[in-house]
């Protein structure tokens, strides 16, 4: 039923958290491009795909992941399947499951500085800014 009406387990999850139908091929595109510029790419992707939502249901799942059992379940499924596990294979080293989870530490550390306890400068930043500051922490930890 999961397929029929959802598609994938993706889009089921997707429906649960209302989230925008742009981000699943936003999460696409990470991964067409070149290793030496995923961290730009993960920077950039977050950020426009937060700003533009007026719901930002991740941002609200993020915020309720520390008090809610469901919620911080649904959020590590969620990045350890779309992100973490595949930023690993790509990068296919020893310690590619450390590096990948690296960047999941930067990502939720800039999102929940910029949207939900709006941490000045970080909240009112530009995307392309964010991007150039963070977008080589980023990639430091990928590469080193």
């Amino acid at each position: 039923m999961v397929f029929y009406f959802f598609g994938t387990k993706q889009g089921l999850f997707g429906a649960v958290i209302e989230l925008s139908e742009d981000v699943p091929p936003a999460i696409e595109s990470l991964f067409d491009g070149e290793l030496g510029t995923l961290g730009e790419r993960v920077v950039r992707t977050l950020l426009e795909n937060l700003d533009k939502s007026d719901r930002t249901p991740l941002v609200m799942l993020t915020r309720s992941a520390p008090t809610d059992p469901k919620s911080e379940a649904l959020l590590r499924e969620f990045i350890d399947r779309e992100i973490t596990g595949r930023i690993a294979a790509l990068l296919g080293t020893p310690d590619a499951l450390r590096r990948a989870s690296m960047v999941n530490v930067q990502i939720l550390g800039l999102a929940v500085a910029r949207y939900i306890v709006r941490v000045e400068p970080i909240a009112s930043a530009s995307v392309d800014e964010l991007v150039a500051s963070f977008g080589p922490l980023v990639q430091h930890c990928l590469t080193g």
